[in-house]
């Protein structure tokens, strides 16, 4: 017989006396059933849970895919206009200082701008719903030092 064969059964034996003891053997078995009942209604609960978000998350995907399939009306160039300055003044020290007109779902962005905030902008700008194509005929400048349209005020965005 082996070693592991020994250890075996000896532990084997120490766990039946642990919990066959006739003085305090009842109270550990009744404490590991409780545990193991808890331990089960935790893992349902768990898949629950789970079952739930997996759900929610394909009922995701679908509207989104539908969404994307649907032909959705264009929105109007001035509806654009507002939403491109909108999300412009979260991005640019001096929104003041671009202009920005829109044709057909065409966006033309120009003025000055400093030179860190462009690519931010135009990754912006191209995000936004209803936007085919950006043109940049923005001035890029390095600092507002000498630039009269980047003086004054910046918003809240910009640290000095």
């Amino acid at each position: 017989m082996s070693i592991f064969a020994i250890l075996f059964f000896a532990l084997s034996g120490a766990g039946l006396m642990y919990f066959l003891d006739p003085q305090g053997g009842h109270r550990r078995r009744a404490l590991m059933r409780d545990q193991a009942v808890k331990a089960l209604n935790r893992t349902g609960d768990n898949l629950t849970g789970l079952t739930k978000e997996v759900k929610n998350r394909a009922q995701g995907v679908v509207a989104q895919t539908t969404s994307r399939l649907e032909k959705k009306e264009e929105p109007l160039d001035e509806t654009l206009i507002a939403q491109v300055r909108s999300r412009m003044g979260r991005i640019v020290s001096y929104p003041s200082a671009v202009e920005v007109n829109v044709n057909n779902g065409t966006v033309t962005l120009s003025g000055a701008i400093l030179a860190n905030e462009v690519e931010p902008l135009m990754r912006e700008v191209r995000s936004i719903a209803g936007v085919s194509a950006v043109d940049n005929q923005l001035q890029v400048y390095e600092d507002a030092s000498q630039i009269p349209s980047l003086q004054g005020s910046m918003t809240s965005t910009e640290h000095p």
